[in-house]
This record gives C-alpha cells, structure tokens and sequence, in this order.
C-alpha cells in the first residue's frame, strides 16, 4: 500500500474500482463515524483522519489507551488497524469487527478519495 505523498507531490491516481469496494464496506461505519464531513457521531470523523494523530479530535472522548498510542493515522497504520482494532490499540472503543487485508486496502483507498 502506498504510503503519504510529500509535500509539492502529486497524489498517484486511485483505482476506481478499490474506491467503489471500499465505500461499500465503509458504509458500515457510518452508525458511528461521519464519512464527509467533520461533525462528531459516536467516534471521531473519518473524512481527514489520513495524518492525524490518533486520539486528537477536538472534541471526542477517545479511550486512554487511543490517547496514548502513539499512532498517526497513515494508510498503512488505518489498515492495520481496520484488520483488528483490540490488538493494535488493547481497550480502544472501537467495535468493529475485523476486516480482511483486502477490505482494509479499498477503505483505506475510499478514504484517501475523501481528501481529493
């Protein structure tokens, strides 16, 4: 998986089709993360989580244990993450279940075409 362009780079193209898959399987965040916009549901948004640091959204009242990760959310560390949550971040509040690494791949896609 590709990871952040540097600053004056050009995004490389993204494939349509991992778009498409990924906003499909996205969907099933949408009961407690917004997907187009900045506004707090019952976790952080997803719009512009690529380069954030995990457990920053002004905010949201992340688990002590989302706080002191030390993550930033790359495409590499959201897929990790997305595959099995408990594992990567023990006592974060996250409930979703775990996603195959192809899954992981085309979100991780799909939310990288929010930010175009």
């Amino acid at each position: 998986m590709a990871g952040l362009v540097g600053c004056g780079e050009e995004a490389p193209p993204l494939d349509k089709n991992a778009v498409a898959r990924g906003e499909r399987v996205a969907v099933n965040c949408t009961p407690c993360h917004s997907l187009k916009s900045r506004a707090l549901n019952v976790g952080p948004p997803l719009n512009d989580v690529i380069g954030r640091k995990a457990g920053t959204f002004p905010g949201y009242e992340y688990s002590p244990e989302m706080k002191a990760s030390g993550i930033t959310w790359t495409p590499e560390e959201i897929a990790r993450f997305v595959q099995n949550p408990i594992e990567v971040v023990p006592g974060t509040k996250m409930a979703l279940g775990p996603l195959t690494p192809e899954e992981a791949s085309d979100v991780v896609t799909y939310l990288r075409s929010l930010k175009r």
